[in-house]
């Protein structure tokens, strides 16, 4: 069975996604604070769709850290953020990390054979910052909305292996 979740998602349903959310309501299948340590066991997690929820969450090495464990090797993390190369990371009060493209280096590797640079700050990142895992960054860039605001658009796979 494949499992998938989309975070932070109380205001709309997306086919095959269980919606999780901090707060109940009608669209919300698991009320979990994403501050503490996710309800779901280790590499049991298919897909992740994270859009506009990891700005809300302080720390950012938890987040991280947590992602990785609950999915399984070769599971996928959608995440869009707003990018702090725009207004949207600041203008919201409720914004307590602040993001943009290289954010995501030090979490994982570009899948790319001219990515020394990269690779060398996910490798110093694993040695201060408590970080445990590891993912394949498949995309990463910038995206503007009609709204103006910039947003980071990243796709991680976790790598166990």
């Amino acid at each position: 069975m494949t499992i998938k979740l989309n975070l932070g998602g109380d205001s709309k349903r997306y086919k095959g996604f269980l919606n999780v959310d901090m707060n109940s309501g009608p669209n919300v299948d698991k009320v979990a604070d994403l501050n503490y340590e996710w309800p779901w066991k280790t590499g049991s997690i298919d897909v992740i769709r994270a859009y506009n929820i990891f700005e809300h969450l302080p720390n950012k090495v938890h987040t991280m850290n947590e992602l990785w464990r609950v999915l399984k090797h070769g599971g996928i993390a959608y995440i869009r953020v707003p990018s702090t190369e725009g207004r949207g990371a600041f203008q919201d009060p409720t914004h307590v990390s602040f993001w943009n493209l290289n954010s995501f280096l030090y979490y994982g590797k570009v899948v790319d054979k001219k990515s020394g640079w990269y690779n060398k700050m996910y490798v110093a990142s694993k040695r201060w910052t408590g970080f445990k895992g590891l993912f394949h960054i498949t995309k990463i860039n910038n995206k503007k909305s009609n709204h103006g605001i910039i947003y980071v658009d990243t796709t991680l796979v976790a790598i166990k292996k």
